[in-house]
C-alpha cells in the first residue's frame, strides 16, 4: 500500500486502527497467524480449537467457513493479511507488515486487560478491552477528556474542532448532541467515566475520567505509534475504504 502520509493525532490513530480490526474475528485470525501462515482450514480449526479450550470467554458463536472468508477477504483488502495461491488446493495465509505491528502494539493492551482478568488468554484479553472501548466515538471521548474534567458542551466542540482540525481522517460526520449522550451514558455505565454534579443556583454536570480510563488511556498511546509509523511509512494510507465490517 502506498500513499502520501498524512499528519494523524493520537486519537485518529487509534480510531484507525480500531477499524482495520473492528468485527468478530480479526484479532482470533492475527494471533492465529503470529507463529506463521497457515492454510484457511487450519486457520479456522486453530481459532475454535482455542474459544472451545478456554470455554468462549469472548464470544458464544462458532466461528464458520463462511464467516471466515468474509474476514479473511476484508483484512486481505485493508493490508493486515496476504493470501497467497500457488493452486486452488494450496492457499496459505500470513500476517503482513502492518499486522504484525499492530499486533505488537495490541500486546501492550493484552497485558493491561491480563491484569484486571488474569484467567483471559492473550487473544480474548484484547477482544475484552477492544470491546469497552468499541463504537465510533469513545476514544474521542476519552482523548478529549486526558486534560480535565469537561461539560457536555465543552466535550461536543473539543471533538468536533478536533476532527475539524485534522480533516476528520477516520469520521466523515460530526458528533452530535444525542450520539454523544448515548456514548457518555454507555461509558459511565461501564467504568470509563464518572459524572459530577455541580451544586449551585445552575446546576452542571462535568464528566471526567475515572483511574482505570486513565490508565487504558496511557496503554493505548504504542498503538498510535504504530499506526502513525505505518501511515508514515505509507503502508495504512488513511481514509481508505475499509469496506463492510467484519462478521
Amino acid at each position: 500500500m502506498t500513499s502520501t502520509p498524512q499528519r494523524l493525532s493520537d486519537r485518529h490513530a487509534v480510531e484507525l486502527a480500531l477499524d482495520l480490526v473492528d468485527g468478530n474475528w480479526p484479532i482470533a485470525v492475527m494471533t492465529a497467524l503470529a507463529a506463521g501462515p497457515l492454510t484457511p482450514r487450519q486457520l479456522l480449526a486453530d481459532i475454535n480449537q482455542i474459544d472451545d479450550h478456554l470455554g468462549r470467554p469472548t464470544r458464544d458463536a462458532v466461528l464458520h467457513r463462511q464467516v471466515l472468508a468474509k474476514t479473511l477477504k476484508r483484512m486481505t483488502d485493508t493490508g493486515l493479511v496476504i493470501r497467497t495461491e500457488e493452486s486452488r488446493q494450496n492457499v496459505m495465509v500470513r500476517l503482513a507488515l502492518p499486522g504484525r505491528s499492530l499486533l505488537a502494539a495490541f500486546r501492550i493492551l493484552a497485558e493491561w486487560s491480563q491484569d484486571r482478568e488474569p484467567k483471559l488468554a492473550y487473544r480474548h484479553a484484547v477482544e475484552h478491552v477492544l470491546k469497552s472501548i468499541s463504537g465510533m466515538w469513545p476514544v474521542a471521548v476519552m482523548t478529549a477528556l486526558a486534560g480535565g474534567p469537561l461539560h457536555f458542551e465543552e466535550l461536543l466542540s473539543s471533538i468536533n474542532e478536533a476532527d475539524d482540525q485534522f480533516d476528520r481522517p477516520t469520521r466523515d460526520v460530526p458528533l452530535h448532541r444525542f450520539v454523544l449522550a448515548n456514548t457518555l451514558k454507555r461509558m459511565v455505565d461501564g467504568g470509563l467515566l464518572t459524572r459530577i454534579q455541580e451544586p449551585g443556583p445552575h446546576p452542571s454536570v462535568l464528566y471526567q475520567l475515572t483511574p482505570e480510563c486513565r490508565s487504558l488511556l496511557a496503554v493505548l498511546r504504542p498503538l498510535a505509534e504504530a499506526v502513525q509509523q505505518l501511515v508514515t511509512n505509507g503502508q495504512l494510507r488513511v481514509g481508505d475504504d475499509l469496506g463492510d465490517r467484519a462478521p
